[in-house]
C-alpha cells in the first residue's frame, strides 16, 4: 500500500468513531474524488490550526485573539455563581441552545477512566480548582453522565469540593433514560440542569 495512503489512513484512525476499514473508505474516497473535497478539507483545517483556539479560563472552544472567551469568561451577564462541569465543549453547545442555564462553565477535556489511560492528570483538574478557589462560585453542578467514568469523575471531584462549602448539584440523570449525554438534545439536556438534585 502506498505509504502516503497509509499514513491518511491511520491519521483517520485517531478520529474517535472512524474504525479501520471507515478510514480507509474515507482515505480512497478522498484520492478519487473529482470535486475537490480533500482540498476543502485541507482549507478547513489549516482554518481551524490558525484560528481555533481553547480558552485559557473555561476550556471552551473560542477564537485565538478571543481568549479568555468574550461570550462566557468575559461576560458579565452571566451568573458567576454557578459554575458547570462538563466533559467537552459539544455539551455547552448543546446546553446554550436550551437556553435553560446562566451560569459559567468548565470543560475536563474528558472523564477518569483508567481502561482508556486517562488519569487526572489528563484532565483539566487543576484549572478547576484554580477558578474555585478565588472565586464568588456558590454552586457547582455536574453535567457528566450515568456511565462508570462519569460516576468515577464526580466521585473524585465531589469529595475534593465538598471541603470548600460549596453546594454541589448534579444533573437529573433519569431525564437521560440511559442515553449517553451525547445524544441527547438540547431540550433535554437542559431540563436535566433545571431538575438539577443537590448531592
Amino acid at each position: 500500500m502506498n505509504i502516503i495512503i497509509e499514513n491518511l489512513i491511520a491519521a483517520l484512525n485517531r478520529l474517535p468513531g472512524l474504525g479501520r476499514r471507515t478510514s480507509e473508505r474515507i482515505a480512497y474516497m478522498l484520492v478519487q474524488d473529482k470535486f475537490g473535497t480533500a482540498k476543502v478539507l485541507i482549507k478547513a483545517l489549516q482554518k481551524l490550526n490558525e484560528d481555533v483556539s481553547i480558552c485559557s479560563t473555561c476550556g471552551l472552544i473560542t477564537s485565538e485573539d478571543n481568549n479568555p472567551c468574550e461570550y462566557i469568561c468575559n461576560n458579565q451577564k452571566r451568573d458567576l455563581s454557578k459554575l458547570c462541569i462538563i466533559e467537552s465543549s459539544e455539551e455547552f453547545f448543546k446546553i446554550e441552545l436550551s437556553k435553560m442555564y446562566d451560569g459559567i462553565y468548565h470543560v475536563l477535556n474528558g472523564k477518569i477512566s483508567p481502561i482508556s489511560g486517562i488519569s487526572i492528570n489528563d484532565l483539566r483538574i487543576k484549572e478547576l480548582f484554580d477558578r474555585i478557589y478565588p472565586s464568588d462560585i456558590k454552586e457547582i453542578i455536574f453535567c457528566l453522565g450515568d456511565d462508570v467514568e462519569s460516576a468515577a469523575t464526580v466521585s473524585y471531584l465531589k469529595e475534593k469540593i465538598k471541603p470548600l462549602g460549596k453546594l454541589i448539584s448534579c444533573i437529573d440523570l433519569s431525564v437521560l433514560d440511559g442515553a449517553p449525554i451525547e445524544y441527547l438534545e438540547a431540550k433535554t439536556l437542559g431540563k436535566a440542569i433545571v431538575q438539577r438534585n443537590e448531592m
